[in-house]
């Protein structure tokens, strides 16, 4: 039977420092999918980590992305990897090795420690340089060749 291995973030409220306005209903939505992803997934089948406000900063999801996803030998060929985030978004300028692709910007990701000084959004590719994302990309599709579900939302 497909085991579920889930990464849920949800961030209301960023660092007092970050100036960034704060949400209602950020944690309700990651509640909300666990508990269905629960009623779907018996306890034995599903590995669920969860990071809200405070505990959703860069370093943390980054990591927690790496080790549930990445480097976890545990997921096997039918099983699904979601990634759900609930909170607010944003866009820098696309990292100009893709600007072929989509000259538009990139959305990314704003965590609890973000905008705070010295700190930035959590972008998919618009942060890396062309070698870095390309070696990150090499990676994950190496690791994900052979899944067949690959969920992000």
């Amino acid at each position: 039977m497909p085991n579920l291995f889930a990464l849920l973030v949800g961030v209301t409220h960023c660092h007092a420092d970050s100036n960034v306005a704060s949400l209602s209903g950020c944690i309700n939505d990651v509640s909300s999918l666990e508990n269905y992803l629960n009623n779907r997934f018996s306890e034995t089948q599903r590995s669920v980590v969860k990071l809200l406000n405070e505990q959703a900063t860069r370093e943390a999801v980054i990591q927690q992305f790496i080790d549930l996803f990445i480097r976890n030998p545990k997921i096997g060929k039918d099983d699904t990897v979601l990634f759900y985030f609930s909170g607010h978004g944003s866009s820098c300028r696309m990292n100009p090795a893709f600007e072929q692709f989509d000259p538009e910007k990139e959305g990314t990701l704003v965590l609890y420690d973000m905008r705070c000084k010295g700190k930035f959004d959590l972008a998919d590719i618009c942060m890396l340089d062309e070698k870095s994302f390309l070696q990150d990309l090499q990676l994950l599709q190496a690791h994900f060749q052979e899944r067949e579900r690959l969920i992000a939302q």
